[in-house]
């Protein structure tokens, strides 16, 4: 008995097929980017999932975009009656009374007080205590506009 070979199945893309095939590829190419920002935002509030923003070039120093940063170190003093967020929210109306904005970063130490340094490009302004971190207000904003 002799056998008979068969040959696998071709699959065949009609012209048409072909068509819808390519509309479909071009559809999930172009389509996808906006989906995955669209998803990243709806699940964590943030609009721009992988560019680098602003606050991160002034942090590391890097291109020619210049933020105020303040660097808070939040001393583990046990006795306060405000907290990170109530920093942050009257540092950032300190400064719009001014007409800029702040990026605020807290730090942990080990120490019992809480000081401020203001960083402007390669320009440090403190560290002074909480309780003088509006003196040093004034002459961030001046650093900053002599960067613009």
């Amino acid at each position: 008995m002799s056998e008979v070979k068969s040959s696998p199945p071709k699959i065949v893309i009609k012209r048409s097929e072909h068509r819808v095939l390519t509309l479909a590829i071009i559809f999930v190419v172009l389509a996808a980017p906006a989906t995955i920002s669209g998803a990243w935002y709806y699940f964590t509030g943030t609009a721009a999932p992988l560019a680098i923003t602003r606050e991160q070039q002034a942090l590391e120093g890097t291109g020619k975009q210049v933020a105020i940063l303040a660097m808070v170190s939040w001393g583990n003093s046990g006795n306060r009656r405000f907290t990170q967020e109530d920093t942050r929210e009257l540092l950032q109306s300190a400064f719009a009374r001014h007409g800029e904005e702040v990026v605020v970063f807290f730090e942990e130490t080990s120490g019992s007080q809480t000081s401020v340094t203001y960083r402007i490009g390669a320009n440090n302004i403190g560290p002074t205590p909480l309780s003088g971190a509006a003196a040093g207000v004034r002459m961030a904003v001046e650093a900053y506009r002599m960067h613009q």
